[in-house]
């Protein structure tokens, strides 16, 4: 069983509440890591399995065995295009400069 307890605000001294909820919500949230570009295109598994020029299987296979790195944001999935293409480069011995 649970406790409820009523109480009254003023609509200030709601709204000073609300506001230092928010800010410690957001003080907690981790900054951007520094390393990873704003501008860093994601793609979905239908656009990385045409870049890569390969089936949808083969892909959740490199997924499984970790061949190619990958982001889970919920229940969908997405590919950092740089880090699909190092990790390719990788695996066909492509050494770019």
């Amino acid at each position: 069983m649970t406790k409820q307890i009523f109480t009254s605000f003023s609509s200030d001294e709601l709204k000073g509440l609300i506001r230092e909820t928010l800010n410690e919500v957001n003080n907690q949230i981790k900054p951007i890591d520094e390393n990873v570009s704003v501008d860093e295109q994601l793609l979905n598994p239908t656009e990385t399995v045409a870049l890569l020029r390969i089936s949808k299987v083969t892909l959740q296979k490199w997924m499984k065995t970790e061949k190619v790195p990958y982001l889970r944001m919920g229940r969908k999935v997405y590919f950092k295009k740089t880090e699909v293409m190092k990790a390719l480069n990788k695996r066909i011995g492509i050494n770019r400069r």
